[in-house]
């Protein structure tokens, strides 16, 4: 309990110190993504501290607008050619000619035009909740059930920012068992920051951006052009973000340049037969002695070197050269996890050192975007991605392609639609489409494919999955429809013969319907029916939100 009164004292204190409004996360905001997103709450975290702290487009430069999900860097080339040539916007409206209604709706609480209390001086956001122990699972950890959460940014200028962050996940005994921060300085043309930040690369094989990789209602907006692109910032997901020094040139005869030197505390896991360290533990739960025990006992090291360069062409190219050292090393042998788990997992990392490099090219004619990076790792072999996008006003396509072998090691990559570190033996495609037949009507849908690219010993099948999506979307100033199809397809082996595989089949049906009947009156209604076969198992429930927001009185939602 002393945990929520020091945050309650600090909230507080920060409120009557600096005068500065206090924002709450909207879950409404995020509807556009909230059904893709169970199971990366670091992308909803992301979305929802870009709600509270919305990039003024009248100041922001390229780098600012790179943080912006769902924009390419054309579209953002675009922005900036268009305040340069009108000197400001009065409104963000301003912008939707350039990046497209359908694409400004889902920015559009992120952006703002005006001046934010954040941009003044402070923003301080306080999250706490008190979950129920419906399984008894809290009596074995040291800890109480309070969740608290606490995050800081703070502007001294224009040019200086800090930030800071703490943690407490329910069951652990710390009330700072995680907490990280940030000071940067922005000039023109270069910038620099110390502590926590992110780097994103390509298409992500290497470092990877959360908003390119998981599929949304809104099919086509995975496809943004990737770069080089490295910012200061915050992150309650433990593993999400780097610990360093990092300088970023953005333009030395025509180059852009990047050297970043990090170094992380990671949770390890430990061999039961020997003691060593078998990998690494990204959860981030420290709630008992076996989890603490584990905490930061693994220190990373980073060291970041990259380079890039728009040419007149309309052609991109980026290298990028990453090296990690692990202390103590990992050690994933016969010995230290047993033979048995060792046929199941041949191929997780074990050593000291990874060398990784990486190629990004990107081609931009016209209307059209391929990209392509190929990335190698050292111990490990060369994995690949590409993606096609064509985007006019009334019609954008695209399709994007993986191909990760299982001994590729890359701690801070993604692949499309898996969130998890070290992705491998991973093959697919993801295959998107959407159109507007009529004014006010857009139609989406998607395709994605996955198969495994390895077998064990006690998985004697690869296995693979694929879905597809139609949704089609109606709106006018104050309604919109919207109707959704969705199914999924997985593979996975039969009950009766380890050498066989059955289909899993699950159908999705939804129907929205949602408008205002004034400025401060908002509704929701929302039917939705699932089916999974073979089981036969069905289900469906609806849901009704009202919305009430008198000006300058917050909202009542219920």
């Amino acid at each position: 309990m002393q945990a929520t009164k020091f945050g309650f004292i600090v909230f507080v204190l920060l409120l009557f110190l600096f005068r500065t409004k206090v924002t709450a996360q909207s879950d409404s905001l995020l509807a556009p993504w909230a059904e893709f997103l169970e199971d990366d709450p670091q992308l909803i975290e992301r979305i929802q501290e870009r709600i509270d702290r919305p990039l003024n487009i009248n100041r922001a430069d390229k780098n600012d607008w790179l943080t912006v999900p769902f924009l390419s860097e054309t579209q953002i080339d675009s922005i900036l050619a268009l305040r340069e040539r009108i000197g400001r916007f009065k409104s963000k409206r301003q912008i939707r000619p350039v990046v497209g209604g359908s694409t400004y709706r889902l920015i559009r609480p992120l952006i703002t035009a005006k001046r934010t209390p954040a941009e003044r001086k402070l923003l301080f956001i306080h999250k706490t909740y008190y979950p129920q122990d419906v399984s008894g699972q809290f009596a074995s950890y040291n800890g109480n059930r309070i969740y608290d959460y606490n995050k800081v940014y703070y502007r001294f200028s224009s040019q200086i920012q800090a930030g800071f962050i703490s943690q407490k996940d329910a069951g652990e005994a710390n009330f700072f068992d995680y907490w990280n921060g940030f000071v940067s300085l922005k000039r023109p043309g270069w910038s620099v920051a110390l502590g926590s930040q992110f780097l994103e690369f390509g298409l992500g094989l290497l470092f990877s951006s959360p908003y390119s990789s998981v599929k949304s209602a809104q099919a086509t907006s995975v496809f943004t052009a990737g770069g080089l692109k490295a910012y200061a910032g915050l992150t309650g997901f433990e593993g999400g973000s780097l610990f360093g020094a990092r300088l970023l040139a953005t333009d030395v005869l025509g180059w852009q340049l990047l050297t970043l030197a990090a170094q992380n505390q990671r949770d390890g896991q430990l061999s039961r037969y020997t003691g060593d360290v078998v990998g690494l533990d990204f959860d981030g739960y420290h709630r008992n002695e076996a989890e603490i025990e584990t905490k930061g006992i693994v220190r990373e090291r980073l060291f970041t070197a990259a380079v890039a360069r728009q040419w007149n062409v309309g052609f991109y190219s980026a290298l990028l050269v990453n090296h990690i050292d692990y202390r103590p090393p990992l050690r994933h042998t016969a010995v230290t996890v047993g033979e048995a788990d060792l046929r199941r997992t041949f191929f997780r990392f074990s050593g000291r050192t990874i060398d990784q490099t990486s190629l990004y090219l990107r081609w931009q004619p016209n209307r059209l975007t391929a990209e392509l990076e190929t990335a190698h790792t050292n111990p490990g072999q060369t994995a690949g991605s590409a993606s096609l996008f064509l985007r006019t006003p009334d019609f954008r396509a695209g399709i994007k392609w993986w191909r990760v072998p299982a001994d590729f090691h890359s701690p801070y990559g993604r692949i499309f639609d898996d969130l998890s570190p070290f992705p491998r033996a991973d093959q697919g495609y993801y295959l998107a489409l959407a159109f507007r037949p009529a004014k006010r009507l857009w139609v989406n849908a998607y395709r994605v494919f996955r198969k495994d690219l390895w077998r064990t010993y006690f998985d004697r099948l690869p296995h693979s999955k694929s879905e597809w999506l139609v949704q089609i979307d109606w709106q006018n100033k104050k309604w919109q429809a919207v109707g959704r199809v969705r199914r999924k397809f997985f593979q996975q082996e039969a009950n009766t013969s380890p050498v066989q595989t059955v289909w899993g089949d699950q159908w999705l049906v939804r129907l929205q319907l949602s408008g205002s009947a004034s400025t401060a009156l908002r509704w929701k209604t929302r039917w939705q029916a699932t089916g999974l076969q073979p089981w036969r198992e069905r289900g469906s429930y609806l849901f009704q939100e009202i919305q009430f927001r008198p000006p300058g009185y917050g909202s009542l939602r219920f």
